[in-house]
């Protein structure tokens, strides 16, 4: 059993020297990674063919081609037009007419006709006519009267 000490000794020894960790050698760096790709879509876009230079500049641009700014100027012209339109209905309105008849197969009768007239109405009226208006009791306007003389 004298040779199990000793054993035991070496083995104790020598483990220290075993279990120390070896010194890894230093591995080369790998290259460096760099994407090389070839896409027409991935270039840079041209430089624009017209530069802004100042504010008024860019103003100037916007004046001539904004669609929003063309179509708030429409409105405010169909505003105008529906005002003109709003007022005509209140201002004076004239309205002339007049007429010639000539009995053919007998010239030398005169011939009466009617729907010759002059006449003005001042502003417009939506409601119904009064009672007391003349017009109210007239004939429509698609009756045509008409005396002619017979000899």
């Amino acid at each position: 059993m004298p040779a199990c000490p000793s054993l035991l000794l070496l083995v104790l020894l020598s483990a220290p020297a075993l279990a120390a960790p070896s010194v890894p050698e230093a591995l080369p760096t790998p290259p460096r990674f760099e994407m090389k790709v070839d896409d027409p879509m991935l270039a840079p876009a041209p430089p624009a063919s017209e530069q802004v230079g100042s504010w008024e500049e860019a103003l100037g641009l916007l004046r001539e081609r904004s669609t929003d700014l063309r179509t708030a100027e429409a409105g405010v012209e169909r505003a105008e037009g529906r005002w003109r339109q709003a007022l005509s209905a209140l201002l004076p309105n004239a309205r002339a007419t007049a007429g010639v008849a000539l009995d053919i197969l007998h010239p030398e009768n005169p011939v009466v006709a009617g729907g010759g007239g002059l006449g003005a109405v001042a502003g417009g009226t939506s409601g119904p006519p009064s009672p007391s208006d003349p017009s109210r009791w007239a004939p429509p306007p698609s009756w045509t009267w008409c005396a002619c003389a017979k000899t």
